[in-house]
């Protein structure tokens, strides 16, 4: 998925407002919890899953090259949704 300014900016702007972060990734494979991390450089995303089970998948760093869809919840109930426009 390509990392747009949109996106970068969301992350960036103000991290305290975000509620949870949803990545989905091919083959139905699904990250969701809160912000852990962000770093605009390197750009990296990192969240935190506490009801996920294996601990090993708690801490999930977004892989943009291989995510399809990313989600970002706030608090204020807004979600905005980013994903790669597929051309034919």
């Amino acid at each position: 998925m390509k990392i747009t300014n949109d996106l970068k900016n969301e992350l960036l702007q103000n991290p305290k407002t975000i509620e949870s972060v949803t990545v989905l990734y091919k083959k139905k494979k699904k990250y969701e919890g809160e912000l852990a991390f962000v770093s605009e450089v390197p750009f990296e995303v990192k969240i935190f899953d506490k009801d996920n089970q294996d601990e090993d998948e708690m801490e999930h760093f977004i892989d943009f090259e291989k995510a399809m869809e990313i989600s970002v919840a706030h608090f204020d109930g807004t979600i905005s949704v980013f994903k790669d426009v597929e051309l034919d």
